[in-house]
This record gives structure tokens, sequence and C-alpha cells, in this order.
């Protein structure tokens, strides 16, 4: 890697700086560093040039290391085995899967609906009426909620006896409180590092897309949730659509609930019909946000609205609400499995995202983790692209690319592991999961 810069003049002398102090030895027109390490990742570099009239020091040029992954698909946790444990449904000959908490396989896991990282190497799952840790050990237990149940509920207060009613997504925030969007309660759910679980904004009975105090606004179907440094929570909210209105009526809308207690809709974030069916959100240091865009499933074309909008692409939006295609197209049909720069890149299903700490997305995308570039290059991290018709006979682990049978969830954590859950290559199925991982080299 070798920095240069231009400048005229007479006598010039020159003097590099790292994060503000002085290279030995570095004065020349070019700096270069002989090799890249993930330590030199963010570093700052600048040029102090100097002449009998003065002196000038550049503006700072940041580094950013962007580690590749390790080549190996690695189990973490949850139940392998062909005779997952379940619940026989006498008289019929069928076996109904459950979850369970424990170590690695003694753990099992049915239908996940998010996963999140903390600073400290947990994991967290979202399922539609609980929330699950795993340490990085592979221990699970259940943090909040009910396990095996399909009846929802609402009750804050201490974490083993609060109820939720249909978990879409969760985070986690720097200090370890988990958020959670429960969506058939209309509301955005907290559970505190010690165990306490209270309703951050919206609630039963109250749904809309009011803005305002948290006491007052309200949430149409909250769907996916995100934090920033300073506590900020973003949240995809399904508007409330009009009978009888204009197609151009907004179909989704990105709200903003501030740690001082405001509800609002961002700047450009009322998405209409070319959007409509966002599916998770991801923010960066900057204040960008990003939006999984995936085709409108078959719900949207029935009882006589407009047939399904089959677009798929990665939305930025601007913190003063500017929006742009970071990559794939709004193109219609223009669905595939290709990578390489934004516009021609294309995506099959994008469903769940998260970013690391140097800008990076990664996506799933039908049966494939595909990573994104802050300049919108698209790569595929994890799976095989084109492998709708490639259905393993066991689970995928070992060298990458793998294919993998299903994924919906996914996790970037501080140091780069990428988490991701996959369905087992199981007879019948019956919504087995387990959660694998791909470590940065």
């Amino acid at each position: 890697m070798t920095f240069s810069v231009e400048a005229r003049g007479d006598g010039l002398s020159y003097r590099w700086l790292r994060n503000g102090a002085e290279l030995a030895s570095a004065t020349s027109s070019t700096y270069s560093l002989a090799t890249i390490s993930k330590s030199d990742n963010q570093s700052s570099f600048s040029v102090r040039i100097s002449n009998a009239g003065g002196a000038v020091t550049s503006e700072q040029a940041t580094l950013t290391v962007q580690p590749p992954m390790s080549n190996t698909l690695q189990y973490f946790t949850g139940d392998t085995s062909p005779n997952f444990r379940g619940t026989s449904l006498l008289p019929i000959s069928v076996t109904s899967p459950q979850n369970h908490d424990g170590l690695g396989q003694e753990s099992a896991f049915v239908l996940m609906s998010g996963l999140a990282a903390d600073q400290k190497g947990n994991v967290y799952v979202a399922q539609d009426y609980a929330v699950r840790k795993i340490l990085a050990n592979g221990l699970v237990t259940t943090v909040t909620g009910q396990l095996n149940t399909s009846t929802g509920a609402y009750i804050d207060g201490n974490a083993a006896d609060a109820r939720f009613n249909v978990i879409r997504d969760i985070v986690v925030d720097r200090v370890g409180n988990i958020y959670v969007a429960d969506s058939k309660n209309f509301a955005i759910r907290r559970i505190s590092k010690d165990g306490v679980v209270s309703t951050v904004a919206g609630g039963p009975g109250k749904q809309g897309n009011q803005n305002g105090t948290v006491s007052e606004a309200t949430f149409s179907d909250p769907t996916a949730v995100a934090i920033n440094r300073e506590g900020d929570l973003y949240v995809i909210d399904k508007a409330v659509k009009v009978p009888n209105k204009p197609e151009d009526q907004p179909y989704f809308l990105i709200r903003k609930i501030s740690a001082n207690g405001v509800v609002m809709t961002v700047p450009g974030g009322v998405l209409d019909a070319n959007a409509r069916n966002v599916t998770d959100i991801a923010l960066d240091e900057q204040g960008n946000i990003y939006l999984s865009v995936a085709p409108a499933d078959f719900f949207f074309s029935i009882l006589g609205s407009p047939p399904p909008i089959v677009v798929a692409y990665v939305l930025k939006i601007t913190p003063q609400g500017v929006s742009s295609v970071l990559a794939g197209s709004t193109q219609r049909n223009a669905l595939g499995a290709v990578d390489g720069p934004g516009g021609i890149a294309r995506f099959q299903s994008p469903s769940k995202l998260d970013i690391d700490a140097s800008g990076n997305l990664y996506l799933v995308d039908y049966r494939a983790i595909r990573r994104v570039s802050p300049e919108g290059v698209v790569s595929t991290a994890v799976g095989i692209l084109g492998s709708a018709t490639v259905f393993p006979t066991e689970l995928p682990l070992g060298n990458l690319p793998q294919a993998i049978i299903f994924s919906n969830s996914i996790a970037v954590s501080p140091d780069g592991t990428v988490y991701l859950n996959s369905r087992l290559p199981l007879p019948g199925y019956g919504g087995c999961e387990v959660i694998l991982k791909a470590e940065p080299l």
C-alpha cells in the first residue's frame, strides 16, 4: 500500500504522519506500508509539506483493511441429529420439532427470525415468542419469553415472566441491552442487561404510524430494528394503507426513536411501491441507512392489489435523506446471482443484513451470503451462486463456498465473525435449524 502526494513549490520537504504522530524516515512525496494487517484498520495518514515560505498539512486518508473470510464454514450450536428431538403428534406418526436450551448439540432451534451479536462475543436469537442467548462456547439459554408455544401475549416486567407476540428482529446495544421488533404487539421492546423487559414505544391496541413522543407514537407492523452509537433506534414499519386510494401511497416507513424519546420518520424514509418489500435495515458510523429490498410476495397481488413488484437491491439513504441504489437494480425482473460493481450485481431475494466495522454489508440472499463493500461492489462470502437446485444431503460444513440449505438470519460480531442460521437437510424439515459461523482470517 502506497500513499502519495502532489505538491508544487521550491525546496519542498515532506514529513508523513500516522494518527497524528510523525513517522521516522518518511520524508519523501510517497509513503509505503510493506505489510498490512488488521491492526492497521482505520489508521489515518497525512503528510506535512514545508519550505521557506511555510508549512501545510494534508487532509487525512483513512486506511480500511477488509479481512478475508476464512475458507471454512464451522458449526456453532444447535442439534444436528437426524432424530431431532420433538413431540409426537399422535395418532399421526409425525414428530413436531421442539426448542431446547443446552450446550451445543443439546440445544435445538425451530424457526429463527433474527440474530444479533454483542461486544463480548455472545449471540442472540430472536424467535416468535422468545429471545435466546448463545455464549461463545455454544451454551444456549432463554433470556425471556416462552419457547414451544404458538400463542403470543404482551407482558412487561421480569424477563422470566415477560411475553411477546411475533418478534421479527433483534439488535443489541454497546452495553448489552437488547431491543426487539414485537410486530403483532405493534411495539419496540427493550430487555435490559439486568433482565427487565419494558416497552420503548407503541403497544397493543395502538396500531398506526403516528409520530411524537414515545408515549404518543404508534407502530403498524415493525419488522426490523437497528441501533446507532448514540442509542437511537431505527425501525422499518409497514405503512397503514388507505383503501381505494392511489397506489402512490407509501408502503414502508423508516422511523427513528431518538435516545431522548421522540419518534419521527427519517428524511427519505417514506418508501413507495418500488420498495414494496423492505426486509431489513443496517446503519454505518456516518449515519447512512442501508435497506435490503426483495421481490414483493404473492399476498401483495391479492384482493385487487397491483401485481408483485419484482425487484431486488440494496438502498442507501444518507442522513440528509438522499436515496441511491448501492447495489442491484430497481429494474423490474432484473433478478439473478451476479457478483460485481453495484449496477451490474444482481440479487435473488435479499432478506436479513448486517454491517461490519469497516462498513461492509453482509446480506442473506436466498441460499448465499453476499458481501457488499461501501463502494457497492458485491461478492459472495458464503454459498454457491445459482444453487437453487443444489440441495446438500448433509450439513454444509468445511471449505467455502458451501451450498446453504436455507438462511434467513445473519449477524456480524465486532471481530468480524459472521453468524448465520441454516436449515437442516432432514426428511420433512419441520423447521429444524442450527447456527453456523465463518471467521475472518
